[in-house]
């Protein structure tokens, strides 16, 4: 700053004074400093300016907690609004992804019929990066009801835990029509005569079933 001062009977050159100018900056910030892991690299947005110096871990992809610095780059000239120096610490983080889980069912939707085989449920439906690491209680032979469950497997370090219900499932018995005869009561002709009853695998006739007299 240039100074002149005013001549005359008074002089004013006691007026002339140092004149400093210190810029002052805004703390720079970032808005967002919370992501879900996403398995794309994800960064915080911070004003980038001449007068500081961003260094640290901006960008990322993993799960973690993670810091910048912002430094001034002239200590001397410059400082933040607030009349400090200091570097600014920005924390941000990643945190763990959620599995949409909505489309993961159970393939069971009523009860199956026992027929000597043995019969099995299974978890569908699971979303990329999810798989069954094994069962317990899925399969059986004999009517009854079970509880199955399946373990997943998955990405620990970037993703919570994801949940499939246990599932109560059942095999009902079998049922067989009860056979009927064609007729109870024959008139004696001579020839044998015998009552018609249909053959099963599941059951047995036993007694007379023919006879002439």
């Amino acid at each position: 700053i240039t100074y002149t001062p005013t001549t005359g009977r008074i002089t004013k050159l006691s007026e002339i004074k140092r004149y400093s100018h210190s810029p002052q900056l805004v703390k720079p910030s970032a808005a967002i400093t919370t992501f879900a892991y996403n398995g794309q690299l994800q960064q915080v947005t911070i004003a980038a300016s001449s007068m500081y110096t961003i260094s640290g871990t901006v960008s990322a992809v993993d799960v973690g907690d993670y810091t910048v610095t912002v430094t001034l780059n002239d200590k001397t000239s410059t400082t933040w609004a607030d009349a400090t120096t200091d570097d600014v610490t920005i924390n941000w983080s990643i945190t763990k992804g959620t599995y949409d889980m909505r489309n993961a069912d159970w393939d069971f939707t009523e009860p199956f019929t026992w027929d000597g085989t043995p019969k099995t449920v299974s978890v569908t439906g699971l979303p990329s990066g999810v798989t069954v690491d094994g069962y317990t209680g899925n399969m059986a032979t004999s009517p009854g009801t079970y509880n199955a469950i399946a373990t997943l497997a998955y990405d620990q370090n970037n993703y919570n835990a994801p949940v499939m219900p246990e599932l109560s499932w059942s095999i009902k018995q079998l049922e067989v029509a009860k056979p009927n005869v064609n007729a109870g009561s024959f008139i004696y002709n001579g020839d044998v005569q015998a009552i018609d009853i249909a053959v099963s695998n599941h059951y047995s006739v036993t007694g007379v079933i023919s006879s002439t007299n």
